[in-house]
């Protein structure tokens, strides 16, 4: 409010100050016209007299004006203070409100005002720079609407208001109209007319979602840390059992092959087997302590190859209906990353049917550049790979976005829908998130959509997932196409070596041990077996140049299998040596190739692989 000058206002002290003048000419008048009325009557002695009373009037007359006319002044001189005064507080009280507003405005913090139905009634124009909204697409939205899914903070809010009392430093999860979620840290007093009425609250607010985002990473990374502990303690004995079931089933099947009859049950006993191998793969890969090793796949055929799978493993009233219009495409893989990427997302689906007869769709196609998803994923150009965008479409569904697009290059697009309810938008922020379900306990793990979203990072990929209560989801995964720098080279047979080899095997559970015993006697070599690594250093050490090989575990007591080769290879650096493995977190193919291993298996080990492995090794240092 702006201070008018001076010179400009007009008040009781500028008419006080002649007053007393003015009573005192006013009073000497009355008293001339009355001397005139009566002077022709009066003697002389009455004229002595009337002239001493009228010197008298006239005394007091101009005295009375006199005191007048100084209670006037002092008057107007405290009518000029209190002026001064309103004056001074006035340019105070705007100074104030000026540095309140250039505070609001320059602060990275939002202010706005909430009205006794805690809708938004005014909200400072920082709303803007923070998310692109205009504050009249903000006012009049009740908070309640806001909320992207309930939490903590959300109780701690309704608590407060609820009892109109102040809060401070409550944590809110939002959504804007547009879809997009943030996380905001909320301040606010309650506001009161004269009267006691609540009318609502004061609020400021800043912005923690980049704050949330590494709080929910560290918090995963510490959950994957404390899984990753408990699958690598449990892999290692559990892949043992796994690799005797497994060996012991292939080695029955190759025995069976005049009884088909009893074979197909070894072949049932390898399948399952094989399917337990995959399980223990998706756990260790999802708690990221398993190596495995990218390479390029045509996707076309792997995803055909996996299609008899899933069609088996989902119930009869699940049907997939699949087009594959690619196979030339290659793109940058580890093959166990995109099976388990296929099944969880197949498995999703299934589980959005709840049962019901339904469809699955799953379709594989080269990207085209005007793919409205693909240019969508192109442009939200997220600041973090990790971070989601979600996106209200013109049709009513919602879109969750996930990593970034390199336009540069060409794409293939994998794509996987069903007709089921749809997923609640306010659960949209946390389909990602580890452990997170909407099942019952004990009837999910929350695994699913956390396995595909570390699978499609680590392949640089992106995912879009479209999401509509009367359409259904639909789920889009684009992996980046790569050229093969020549064409694969045919695996040769191995050729058995002239005189057998002579294996040091070392493992200190017996079922594996027998196992490989028996796989290594038939492929002819002649084998030395050890339940303990320190009974093997010995058996090396009584005879250095009787072995051209040495086979071992690694996680043993006494000694680790590393810590053998490592021992092995000083005596002798051209002993070829093979490690094999259960535990992904605690030995990585690289330290065990710098340790002195040639060849690094992963538990379980089939016993073919095993033979050809070995078989190849041998051939190359006889050959050399």
């Amino acid at each position: 409010m702006s201070v008018p000058p001076r010179a400009a206002r007009y008040g009781f002290a500028d008419l006080v100050r002649p007053t007393g003048l003015l009573l005192g000419l006013l009073w000497l008048a009355i008293a001339l016209v009355l001397n005139q009325e009566h002077e022709a009557a009066l003697t002389l002695a009455d004229r002595d007299q009337a002239l001493m009373l009228w010197c008298a009037v006239a005394y007091w007359t101009l005295a009375i004006g006199a005191l007048a006319t100084i209670l006037a002044l002092i008057a107007a001189r405290w009518a000029a203070s209190i002026l001064d005064r309103r004056d001074a507080e006035a340019r105070r009280l705007e100074a104030t409100r000026r540095k309140l507003i250039d505070t609001v405005e320059a602060t990275s913090d939002i202010y706005f005002e909430l009205g006794p139905d805690l809708a938004i009634t005014e909200v400072a124009p920082r709303i803007c720079e923070l998310t692109g909204l205009q504050p009249s697409d903000i006012i009049g939205l009740k908070t309640s609407a806001l909320r992207a899914f309930e939490n903590t903070g959300t109780t701690s809010f309704e608590d407060a208001v609820g009892q109109r009392r102040p809060f401070r430093n409550i944590d809110l999860p939002i959504a804007l109209p547009d879809g997009r979620q943030y996380w905001i840290r909320m301040s606010g007093v309650p506001t009161f007319d004269e009267g006691g009425q609540f009318q609502g609250y004061r609020c400021m607010a800043s912005d923690i979602t980049e704050s949330e985002i590494d709080k929910a990473r560290q918090l995963h990374q510490d959950r994957m840390s404390a899984l990753g502990q408990l699958a690598g303690g449990v892999a290692h004995d559990f892949n043992n059992l796994l690799t005797s079931i497994i060996g012991f089933a292939a080695l029955l099947e190759e025995d069976l092959r005049g009884d088909p009859s009893t074979r197909r049950l070894a072949e049932r006993i390898l399948h399952s087997g094989n399917r337990a191998k995959q399980l223990v793969e998706r756990i260790l890969a999802f708690a990221r302590r398993s190596s495995v090793t990218p390479e390029l796949v045509d996707v076309g055929d792997a995803v055909a190859e996996l299609l008899p799978i899933l069609r088996a493993s989902l119930p009869a009233s699940s049907r997939i209906e699949s087009a594959i219009e690619t196979r030339a495409e290659t793109v940058l893989i580890a093959p166990s990353q995109l099976s388990q990427l296929l099944v969880a997302l197949c498995t999703n689906a299934n589980e959005a049917l709840a049962g019901r007869d339904g469809t699955i769709g799953l379709c594989l196609v080269p990207t085209p550049a005007d793919c409205p998803i693909y240019r969508r994923l192109a442009a939200s150009r997220l600041s973090n790979a990790e971070r989601i965008s979600i996106v209200a479409l013109p049709t009513g569904a919602y879109q969750v976005l996930l990593g970034q697009l390199n336009t540069a290059q060409t794409h293939v697009r994998l794509t996987v829908t069903d007709d089921g309810p749809g997923i609640a938008f306010n659960l949209l922020g946390r389909v990602f998130e580890p452990y997170f379900t909407t099942k019952p306990a004990g009837k999910g793990a929350g695994l699913g959509l956390s396995v595909v979203h570390g699978v499609v990072l680590e392949a640089n990929g992106a995912l879009a997932l479209t999401t509509s209560e009367s359409l259904g989801t639909r789920v889009d995964v684009f992996f980046p196409v790569l050229q093969r720098d020549a064409p694969p080279r045919a695996e040769t047979a191995a050729q058995q070596p002239e005189a057998p080899p002579h294996v040091l095997l070392v493992d200190d559970e017996p079922d594996v041990l027998e196992l490989q015993r028996l796989t290594l006697l038939r492929a002819g070599f002649i084998v030395h077996p050890c339940h303990d690594a320190l009974a093997a250093w010995n058996a090396f050490e009584a005879d250095p140049g009787a072995w051209q090989l040495v086979v071992t575990d690694q996680g043993m007591p006494n000694m680790r299998g590393v810590e053998l080769i490592r021992r092995v290879k000083e005596r002798r650096p051209e002993i070829a040596c093979v490690l094999y493995t259960g535990a992904g977190d605690s030995m990585t193919e690289d330290s065990a190739r710098a340790a002195g291993a040639d060849v690094v298996l992963r538990k379980p080990v089939l016993p073919a692989v095993l033979q050809m492995e070995i078989s190849r090794l041998v051939s190359g240092r006889r050959a050399a």
